[in-house]
């Protein structure tokens, strides 16, 4: 029995930190959205992580290696929370700061949640903002000394227990092969959602680097 997945992909979409800046996605008007209602919250909780909830203003907050060690290869780090909130720590900075240990920049996305008070669609919302976030990195790629063409994304939640199906994944997955996407497949036989102690972080972690290397991305 399947009790818990994860899937790793990291792709080229063209063929402790020196610095971290929140800066908005947007400038102006956010597209798909709504008169914006900004009730973001925050809840802070030691065993469960910092849970951001009500997102209608996203951001991405920029983690760069430092300069000496930086390789040019960047990830979008995107938390989980199911659409309800962001586990901006665990799944969300803490990650970012081991990239940057690799040499790596990292951008954790605030991204919009799913929402009828402020979206028109809101089955696009968080996609539209993960587009945005690679279109603003690319434009801004000298600038922080990334190549263009090295910028990888990565989420949580994809699908890892009873919590969420891993068949969503199983068919991600498949979608992307029949499409000529490299990519890898992990199934553990044991853990919980979000990785909590099951598999550890060096695992999981250790394969997602294995990964970049075996494309010389790192």
């Amino acid at each position: 029995m399947i009790r818990s997945f994860f899937i790793l992909i990291f792709f080229t979409l063209a063929s402790e930190s020196s610095g971290q800046q929140e800066i908005p996605l947007y400038h102006g008007s956010i597209p798909n959205s709504k008169d914006p209602i900004d009730e973001q919250g925050i809840i802070y909780n030691k065993e469960a992580d910092n849970l951001i909830y009500n997102v209608s203003e996203p951001t991405i907050s920029v983690f760069l290696p430092s300069k000496d060690n930086a390789n040019g290869t960047a990830v979008i780090v995107c938390p989980g929370g199911g659409y309800h909130i962001l586990v901006i720590g665990r799944e969300g900075r803490d990650i970012a700061r081991e990239f940057n240990k690799l040499g790596i920049a990292a951008f954790v996305l605030k991204y919009r949640l799913p929402d009828d008070r402020i979206m028109q669609d809101k089955t696009i919302g968080p996609l539209q903002d993960a587009q945005k976030a690679m279109q603003l990195i690319r434009e801004r790629a000298s600038e922080w000394n990334i190549d263009p063409h090295k910028i990888g994304i990565m989420g949580f939640s994809a699908g890892d227990d009873s919590v969420v199906k891993p068949e969503n994944s199983m068919i991600f997955y498949d979608a992307l092969k029949k499409n000529g996407v490299p990519a890898e497949m992990h199934i553990y036989k044991s853990g919980e959602h979000g990785f909590l102690k099951q598999p550890p972080f060096d695992e999981w972690f250790g394969r997602c680097c294995f990964w970049m290397k075996s494309n010389n991305w790192i």
